[in-house]
């Protein structure tokens, strides 16, 4: 809506805009899409059990569900813990990301992106490629190597104070 806003105000202080500029700018606004398939799902991660995934920049990977009803995307879940954000107060929030195992630029199953365990984990890489996906920010964009496409990305919520929805 706010893109809308914007362009109702400049044609409302009539200022001409062409209609290729218009569409120039409506296509440059969508991020680009990831080329891992998209496959069902739906995990729930207890912080409770899961206590890596309490402190920030730290991350975990699912190839197994945790629940009877689990589905695991295309190759499996990398689950970030993302830096904290603050409301106007000054409360802080936990920020939580989450992204399919599988290469954007491999596009396979079986081709799993990695983190290094013990470290803050900024990003994931790919070992067959060298791709490297930053991960921290929630965007699971390329930061360098062959690929040029983001990892496909999953929304997270809270369901209560301990547990974390995945889902597509």
């Amino acid at each position: 809506m706010p893109f809308l806003h914007y362009i109702k105000k400049i044609l409302h202080k009539g200022i001409k805009i062409s209609t290729s500029t218009l569409l120039l700018l409506c296509v440059s606004c969508n991020s680009e899409e990831s080329s891992v398939p998209n496959r069902r799902v739906y995990l729930e991660i207890d912080l409770r059990t899961d206590i890596e995934l309490t402190i920030e920049g730290n991350a975990k990977t699912f190839t197994k569900g945790t629940t009877y009803d689990s589905e695991l995307g295309y190759a499996g879940i990398l689950v970030v813990r993302g830096l904290n954000d603050y409301d106007l107060y000054g409360n802080a929030f936990e920020r939580f990301y989450a992204y399919d195992l599988c290469c954007a630029y491999e596009v396979d199953p079986n081709v799993r992106v990695g983190i290094k365990e013990g470290e803050v984990n900024v990003y994931a890489e790919c070992p067959s490629c060298g791709t490297k996906y930053n991960i921290i920010y929630g965007n699971g964009n390329v930061e360098k190597g062959p690929g040029t496409r983001p990892l496909r990305r999953y929304e997270t919520f809270h369901t209560d104070s301990y547990i974390v929805r995945v889902i597509n």
